[in-house]
């Protein structure tokens, strides 16, 4: 037999229900699980917009050199054109022939130059056009190029290639 081990108890203090303090520590296990929830919730914001932005600063730098470099290119190719005789003299065909050979070497070229055909038959309707005043926005060929770059940049901006 087990011995009864006979407790002492304070009758002049009534009886107390168990686990009263429960309650209170639901509600500080809840808001201390939320406030450290919202710490690491600004935190990770914090890091993926840092991320986000490196990464959008590393795209602007390679933007920024590719740019620099076709400018310097073009920069290139006009000195180089500008020191051929052919451009010194008045042989319109060999001119022609000369920048229809940097349009076809050349796809960045075939935007944005004017058709030299285009110019004269231009220059024939309105006789009042000088030389070296070519309008390189009108014409069925600058129309074409500028639809399809607008429509590259509509299909890249909804996520598809048009």
């Amino acid at each position: 037999m087990v011995p009864l081990v006979l407790q002492k108890m304070n009758l002049n203090r009534p009886p107390r229900a168990p686990y009263t303090w429960l309650p209170h520590l639901l509600i500080l296990m809840t808001s201390v699980t939320l406030i450290i929830g919202f710490i690491a919730l600004r935190y990770l914001e914090a890091r993926l917009i840092a991320a986000k932005g490196e990464h959008l600063a590393l795209a602007a730098a390679g933007i920024a050199d590719k740019l620099d470099l076709l400018l310097y290119e073009r920069y290139a190719d006009i000195q180089i054109l500008s020191r051929l005789t052919v451009f010194q003299g008045n042989d319109t065909q060999a001119k022609d022939d000369i920048l229809e050979m940097f349009r076809q070497l050349y796809p960045i070229y075939r935007c944005s130059w004017p058709d030299p055909r285009q110019y004269r038959s231009q220059q024939g309707r309105t006789g009042a056009q000088q030389p070296g005043m070519v309008s390189a926005s009108t014409g069925p060929r600058r129309t074409a190029c500028a639809r399809r770059a607008s429509l590259g940049r509509l299909g890249r901006r909804m996520g598809s290639r048009i």
